[in-house]
């Protein structure tokens, strides 16, 4: 009995030598799950439509044979707005970087009315045919997301005339107008390739002044606009 007992426990000192020898066991890293704000990308070409509404104003003054006392005049122009886009974007973490190119045709246009000693009452018309931008644009996303800044370079084709009611215009003008807008939007992507968003941009074409031998006219556009629109990411 006693030569039992000492055969187990050399047999048991053994196996705990042995297990000590073993190499040590350690479960496998877990990995963090992927933040909810990058599980989507923003990265990528894009291609677009969109439409909306503008509205805004025409100022300026006009005057005929040189008169010092010009004839202001002061007016609202508005109008549906609508056509395509096109740009890149770059996302860095949650910050999305971009650049962004439009054209659009344009119905906005109005007319009003003003005093000059020599005229009277005038007639003035303004048209902005079609406008067009380039600009960069720059947001926060969360995943599908997307909140963004916006601003640029501008230009539109306006026409514009003035005259004495129900007489032939004194000056009929058409020509091609350079500013900047700035604004900013939401979008939202609805599926890997397809966005929607909503945008406000507020323009400023700057100043253009027509004169010839007995007349002259200067005026400012600035306008306000809403859009809607979709985009397709490639």
């Amino acid at each position: 009995m006693k030569r039992l007992l000492n055969s187990t426990a050399i047999v048991l000192l053994s196996s705990g030598a042995f297990a000590a020898d073993l190499p040590s066991y350690e479960p496998a890293p877990v990995m963090a799950p992927v933040p909810a704000a990058y599980t989507y990308s923003w990265t990528g070409f894009y291609l677009g439509l969109q439409g909306g509404y503008g509205w805004g104003d025409v100022e300026g003054e006009a005057s005929v044979n040189a008169n010092p006392d010009t004839g202001a005049y002061d007016y609202d122009i508005d109008g549906f707005l609508g056509g395509v886009h096109a740009g890149y974007n770059q996302q860095f973490g949650m910050f999305v970087l971009g650049a962004e190119a439009d054209v659009e045709y344009s119905g906005l246009e109005g007319d009003g009315t003003g005093d000059d000693p020599s005229l009277g009452t005038f007639y003035h018309e303004t048209d902005i045919d079609w406008l067009a931008s380039f600009r960069l644009r720059g947001g926060l996303a969360w995943d599908r997301f997307l909140v963004y800044a916006t601003g640029g370079a501008a230009w539109a084709n306006v026409s514009q005339e003035f005259g004495e009611a129900g007489d032939p215009p004194i000056a009929d003008n058409d020509d091609d107008r350079w500013g900047w807008t700035a604004g900013g939007g939401v979008e939202m992507a609805f599926t890997n390739n397809w966005t929607g968003r909503g945008e406000y941009r507020y323009y400023d074409l700057g100043s253009s002044e027509v004169s010839g031998a007995d007349f002259s006219d200067d005026n400012d556009i600035t306008f306000h606009s809403v859009r809607l629109g979709t985009s397709y990411k490639f």
